[in-house]
């Protein structure tokens, strides 16, 4: 097997761990065996086997390194590392599977009980060896596909990627019994929640992004049992002669969903999935959360209250700066030690994302505690802080990214969640084509209208630019079309019109190459009233043609009234690809729609 490099696109931290290895590139290649810690009450270790990667891309030995649970997503199988630190990984294949996480659907195996069963392993050995060809026990997510072929999934990988969005979550629930966990994961309430919605306290040390599966584990009896059964299935076995653990940890909701994953595929229609790069979330009802941080709430605590125990406020850097952060399992943080945000790789949201709305506190019934001076640390540890060392904590999670359909087709999911979710402003969605005075609110599918070409030719009968700029595709047989969506409030309506976008191979700087869209500007208009669509839409998409989709010079072929451009944005708060850009645009014309407001990281 050669091996092919893919640049990351940040410069990723040094492992103190894998720092111990040899000076050549070594590939993370799969994970084994659970083990306990022998430190009281600290994550337990994971075996992580890496290949040595030669100069050529062949593959040499194998090499073992012990890590902690909670940096699988920091040491995702297919990344490289080279005395410590790691700027590449392999490049794989990226696909994107609907499965069903409802019992029945998915199951358990091992490649060492694949083998006990008939002569065909799970995983081909010439395909994709591991360090024990047919005995390696480490558990495997089967997921039964529609078309009859099956998705593996590596239990650690789903655990490390689909359990929360961040470390602690994967550290609480692997190194406490549920008594201890519980309150590390949420508090009791102490704010009114309006009646059907789900409400979550956060403690401190848990991200905004872990509310949803925080309230689930709340609420959902399901997710209750997977998130206990994680510290019962790892202590079980570490009890067991051997001591050594092989952790089945499969989903924590019932029903369809997505997974985006990069592997390679098998024999006997499998694929390997050996990273989840996405998926979707479970539906269910909206999500208050909370924070206790006492300094935030709408009033302060009275003269004389008690002082909280909030640590939160302590300084705090971020890992994605250029100066590399060690990280280290084997040593428990400090209470001296300083705080070092560690990013994980993104996780794409691929569907509408799951409404979770963050609330301050009313009335601080605490005080926030004072400054806690912290001492610049050489090293930070993902455990809970024990004694006065001067190790730093590594806060290690990971951001959401919303996957994208397209600008266009963003747009539109953006409008029609839009009118699910401000049906006070938005009183109805629909879109027009460039003829008819009617506009289609039944078809949700919207059409866009083609931009034809121009009968105008240059000298010698060669197009001219813009008429061949109306192709989508570089062949020209296919013509560009125009999105024009169309918006009712009670004040006035408005029209969006988004084009069509190329998409095309864009090559990075080491090489590599990746797909990426044309970028272009949205127009948005809200017509005089009376000014009837099959006048003067004509003329703005011959605007757009014979300037090539540069609004800002369409913008004299509008109706004078309120129209404007607008660009693409996003917020780490978007419900859905496509919403900031969407709320932007309304606001253009004076349609003043809720903007999703920033989520903290804390």
């Amino acid at each position: 097997m050669i091996i092919e490099k893919r640049q990351l696109e940040q410069v990723q931290l040094r492992h103190l761990v894998v720092r111990r290895g040899p000076p050549e590139d070594c590939v993370v290649w799969w994970y084994g065996a659970a083990r306990r810690n022998l430190r009281d009450r600290t994550l337990p270790l994971i075996v992580v086997w890496f290949r040595r990667l030669r100069a050529d891309g062949s593959l040499g030995p194998f090499i073992r390194h012990d890590v902690g649970i909670t940096e699988l997503a920091l040491l995702q199988i297919g990344t490289i590392w080279n005395e410590g630190s790691c700027r590449s990984q392999i490049l794989l294949e990226e696909r994107e599977f609907s499965v069903d996480f409802s019992p029945g659907k998915w199951r358990y195996t091992s490649q060492a009980r694949s083998a006990d069963l008939g002569p065909d392993p799970l995983i081909p050995v010439d395909e994709y060896p591991l360090r024990h060809p047919l005995r390696d026990r480490s558990e495997v997510l089967v997921f039964d596909l529609q078309d009859g072929r099956e998705l593996l999934v590596p239990s650690l990988e789903f655990f490390s990627r689909c359990y929360g969005r961040s470390a602690e979550v994967n550290r609480v629930l692997s190194t406490y019994r549920w008594s201890d966990a519980e309150p590390r994961l949420y508090l009791p309430d102490t704010e009114p929640v309006p009646s059907g919605l789900w409400s979550v306290k956060l403690p401190s040390n848990i991200y905004n992004d872990d509310a949803m599966f925080v309230a689930h584990v709340k609420y959902d009896n399901h997710a209750r049992i997977a998130a206990k059964s994680v510290y019962s299935n790892l202590e079980t076995q570490f009890d067991s002669p051997s001591g050594w653990a092989f952790p089945q940890i499969g989903p924590w909701f019932v029903g369809p969903a997505k997974l985006i994953v990069e592997g390679i595929p098998l024999a006997r229609d499998r694929f390997l999935a050996l990273r989840i790069v996405g998926g979707s979330e479970p539906n269910g009802p909206r999500i208050w959360s909370f924070r206790e941080n006492p300094g935030e709430a709408d009033e302060p605590a009275p003269d004389g209250a008690p002082q909280s125990d909030w640590t939160g406020g302590r300084d705090k850097r971020h890992g994605d700066i250029r100066s590399l952060v060690n990280v280290t399992p084997n040593d428990p943080a400090g209470h001296d030690g300083n705080i070092v945000e560690v990013r994980n790789p993104g996780f794409r949201i691929v569907g509408p994302r799951r409404e979770v709305v963050p609330h301050k506190l009313s009335n601080a019934k605490t005080r926030p505690g004072p400054p806690v001076p912290d001492e610049k640390s050489d090293k930070h540890s993902p455990g809970e802080r024990q004694g006065s060392g001067a190790t730093g904590v590594a806060s290690i999670h990971t951001l959401t990214k919303l996957e994208s359909s397209g600008a266009a087709r963003d747009v539109w999911n953006a409008l029609l969640h839009l009118k699910q979710t401000c049906r006070e402003v938005i009183e109805a969605v629909g879109w027009c084509s460039a003829q008819l005075d009617e506009i289609n609110f039944i078809d949700k599918e919207p059409c866009m209208v083609a931009l034809l070409p121009s009968d105008e030719k240059q000298d010698k009968g060669v197009a001219l630019p813009a008429s061949n700029w109306v192709y989508v595709d570089h062949a020209q047989t296919r013509i560009r079309g125009v999105l024009i969506a169309f918006v009712r409030t009670p004040d006035r309506s408005a029209y969006i019109f988004e084009i069509e976008r190329r998409s095309g191979q864009r090559t990075a700087q080491d090489g590599s190459t990746y797909e990426k869209e044309q970028a272009f500007c949205g127009l948005i208009v809200s017509p005089p009233a009376g000014a009837k669509p099959s006048e003067w839409i004509p003329k703005v998409l011959e605007g757009i043609r014979s300037n090539q989709g540069v609004m800002v010079r369409v913008i004299p072929y509008c109706p004078g009234h309120l129209v404007d451009y607008y660009r693409r944005s996003s917020s780490r708060a978007d419900d859905i690809a496509g919403h900031s850009t969407v709320v932007a645009a309304l606001g253009k014309v004076n349609i003043t729609v809720p903007r999703p407001k920033d989520k903290p990281r804390e």
